[in-house]
């Protein structure tokens, strides 16, 4: 058994889980109107600190392609600075640090968690119920799609990563 919610599915090398109406159905994304709701999985947000925390997510409305490039997590870094003056005059970018993510399915972005906004720090606390990020609507027959993992075949992706 997995570390990782049974009732979703994975994308490997991006972390993320994806979850819907469909995976009742017959656990893939295949018809349009297919709604995948998304997030981070905890092998992600487990190697980010919640220091300075922000998330960039996708425009509501927005069509994305497998593969794109469409929203970021950053997170400051406090030892590049030389002293606590340089970040109170502006001369340290606390966001140096980050992660650039790309959209796991080709889609439309039909909402975004905005909570995120103003609390970042649900992204690391809850990223499989209140830390979502974005929700997406399918509309291709076949889309295509990175969300070929269950939970175990994640939990297994991720032990061969890093073992």
């Amino acid at each position: 058994m997995s570390e990782y919610p049974q009732d979703r599915l994975y994308a490997g090398e991006l972390h993320m889980w994806g979850n819907g109406e469909w995976f009742k159905r017959n656990r893939k994304l295949d018809a349009p109107g297919d709604r995948v709701k998304v997030g981070f999985t905890t092998f992600f947000t487990g190697q980010i600190p919640d220091r300075g925390l922000q998330v960039q997510l996708p425009e509501v409305g927005s069509y994305v392609e497998l593969g794109d490039y469409f929203g970021r997590v950053s997170w400051s870094q406090e030892g590049d600075a030389d002293s606590y003056e340089d970040w109170e005059e502006g001369n340290a970018d606390p966001y140096e640090e980050g992660s650039d993510f790309c959209a796991p399915v080709d889609a439309k972005i039909v909402a975004v968690n905005t909570e995120l906004a103003n609390t970042p720090e649900l992204l690391i606390r809850d990223p499989y119920g209140e830390g979502w990020l974005f929700e997406m609507e399918i509309h291709d027959h076949k889309p295509k799609s990175d969300f070929n993992w269950d939970a175990d075949g994640y939990a297994e992706f991720i032990a061969q990563d890093i073992g």
